[in-house]
């Protein structure tokens, strides 16, 4: 549609404030929401989604996020283009996008020496190649090796996304998780050669992708990124997008738990009624027999009592200009009992 996201996606972006950064030396306040950039949004034709015209700001970060709940394994599906890098080659300079050194607790330094700690890279021009245990190289420094270590374990998110060649950018797309934390891990989009590359530079023709998502809630994100100038048109763009496993289809029953039914063809449970108790032998709720009562959640039928004094209560309106006003008797809600008396006449 023109103009609108459809429902399922929301977008937001992020722009580089380098005064920000200047003043509080934070990369926390210098990525400002919605400065100087554009969230993703529909093209005028209503057929693609772009990352929007973010050349005004020389770095950014726009999100693209569709959150599903998966209730059993399945698939996100998509088809993408960027035009960011006009040469695929442009960022085989940057070793790091290749993927990590396939070694715990093993870096490689830029200069071509290997060492076993993060500190053993600050004499070596810095790294080149992250272990696998720290797989990601992040955009900006963490805590470790003096604060001049940029590999991380799963999410580059708190760091400035991944780190990008210098004048370069690109599509990656994340799967998040909320457990006790939120874990973000980029997915493999392009085919091979470039399977452990976690963003996409140059992709002038469509090509569709598939990630496999586990089951729960999960938040698929589409981001574009981009540090510096790029020789490209500045852009990405996601054509179709499909999923499945957000609904169980109908060869893929579960029983209702105790105490709850469903008819043929429902996809949900329900409760029993009054007058019926859950018989587990067929798993549906079955009446009480005659003169016995169940109220919901109730997993036996009791014989109904007769009716006393204790089963019905008055009930007054409004006083009249007489200085009088009208008493009714009704019974109990709910009603359980059956017989015995009956309902005291009203009189005012």
């Amino acid at each position: 549609r023109e103009g609108a996201l459809p429902p399922e996606l929301t977008s937001t972006c992020y722009g580089f404030n380098t005064t920000a950064f200047q003043n509080t030396n934070s990369m926390t306040d210098a990525w400002v929401e919605g400065h100087l950039c554009e969230p993703w949004r529909p093209e005028m034709h209503g057929l693609h989604i772009s990352s929007g015209d973010n050349r005004g700001v020389p770095k950014v970060r726009s999100e693209l996020h569709l959150r599903l709940r998966m209730v059993r394994p399945g698939k996100v599906w998509f088809s993408y283009s960027v035009n960011v890098d006009q040469s695929p080659e442009a960022a085989d300079a940057c070793p790091w996008l290749n993927g990590d050194t396939g070694s715990v607790a093993t870096w490689r330094c830029v200069d071509g020496t290997v060492a076993n700690t993060s500190y053993g890279c600050n004499e070596h021009r810095g790294r080149s190649l992250c272990p696998s245990n720290f797989p990601r190289m992040c955009g900006q420094p963490n805590q470790c090796a003096g604060g001049l270590a940029f590999c991380c374990s799963v999410d580059c998110a708190a760091f400035g996304g991944p780190r990008l060649c210098p004048a370069s950018g690109g599509l990656q797309v994340l799967v998040c998780h909320n457990t006790r934390v939120r874990r973000c891990q980029p997915m493999p989009i392009r085919a091979l050669p470039f399977k452990d590359r976690f963003y996409v530079s140059s992709q002038l023709s469509w090509v569709w992708a598939y990630i496999d998502v586990p089951e729960g809630w999960a938040e698929i994100v589409f981001v574009y990124l981009r540090d510096g100038a790029v020789a490209g048109e500045d852009r990405a763009l996601i054509g179709e997008v499909g999923w499945e496993g957000t609904s169980l289809a109908d060869t893929s029953c579960s029983a209702c738990p105790i105490g709850k039914q469903s008819v043929a063809g429902s996809d949900r449970c329900s409760s029993c009624e009054d007058g019926q108790v859950f018989h587990v032998p067929t798993g549906q709720c079955k009446a009480c027999a005659p003169n016995h009562y169940a109220l919901p959640g109730m997993t036996t039928c009791l014989p109904r009592p007769v009716c006393t004094g204790v089963d019905y209560a008055a009930v007054f309106g409004e006083c009249k200009a007489s200085g009088k006003r009208d008493k009714h008797f009704e019974w109990l809600d709910p009603r359980v009992c059956e017989g015995g008396i009956n309902l005291p006449p009203a009189h005012a």
